[in-house]
Parts: structure tokens; sequence; C-alpha cells
């Protein structure tokens, strides 16, 4: 876009004009460049997997989780006795 107008908002139009013929060759590349990379593109968008999604999400029953219980069992060790730590 740049290289098709000559402005002179900044600076003299034949200083402006100089220097769009001067950016020419770049600014070729770069519009080559640019459409070697939109091709290989097209290319890559050919030869790419297609993928279909389907918009039906698959049910499946819930499973019934079965919970497991444990009896805790107090053991004493100390055979009914109590003891003090103070004593020790």
């Amino acid at each position: 876009d740049w290289s098709l107008k000559v402005s002179k908002k900044y600076v003299s139009k034949d200083v402006a004009t100089e220097i769009h013929e001067k950016a020419k060759p770049f600014i070729q590349w770069l519009k080559e460049a640019e459409e070697e990379d939109s091709s290989e593109e097209e290319d890559e968008e050919d030869s790419e997997v297609e993928i279909e999604y389907n918009d039906r999400a698959r049910v499946e029953p819930l499973k019934a989780v079965t919970q497991v219980t444990k009896k805790v069992i107090e053991e004493d060790d100390d055979d009914g006795e109590e003891i003090d730590i103070d004593d020790i």
C-alpha cells in the first residue's frame, strides 16, 4: 500500500519520489515473496488431512460405584491401663 502512492506529508514530493524509486526493487521482492508464500499455503491446505467433526456426543451410561467401607477396630495395647506420660 505504501509503495502505490507518493506522499508529501513528511518530505517534499521530489524526495518522496526518489525514495520510492530506490525502494522499488525491495518492494518488488516483498511482493514476490508474499505471492510465493500464499501459493505454498494453498498447496499445504490441499495436502492436509481433513477432520470431520460430528456434533453428536457419545453418551455412555453411568457406572455404579460401590463404596468400600472398612471397620476400624481399635486395638488396646495397654490392656485397659492408661499411661500417664508425666510418670515416665
